[in-house]
């Protein structure tokens, strides 16, 4: 089997991209694929980690509900509710 890159540039497929002189003077040099990596996996731990905060809030609140512990205030829940329905309408 054979693959074929039919986005090579000019320079062909093993040439490096180099910074412009004023990017490496101004300290904007484009960054390694490894940093790029890197953001990926910390934007992705973040939302790991938000999903394992929530499950953790969600499981209290069960919690409190089962125990008779949560008592929401009752104005709050029915502007919700409120809210809620009006918005469903447009």
């Amino acid at each position: 089997m054979r693959i074929e890159d039919t986005h090579v540039g000019a320079a062909g497929a093993n040439a490096v991209e180099q910074p412009a002189k004023s990017d490496v003077q101004h300290g904007t040099a484009p960054r390694k694929l490894e940093d790029r990596d890197s953001v990926e996996i910390s934007s992705l731990s973040t939302s790991l980690s938000a999903a394992t905060d929530r499950e953790a809030r969600l499981e209290r609140l069960k919690l409190a509900v089962q125990a008779g512990r949560y008592h929401p205030p009752a104005d709050e829940v029915a502007g919700r509710i409120v809210d809620e329905t009006l918005s469903q309408r447009e």
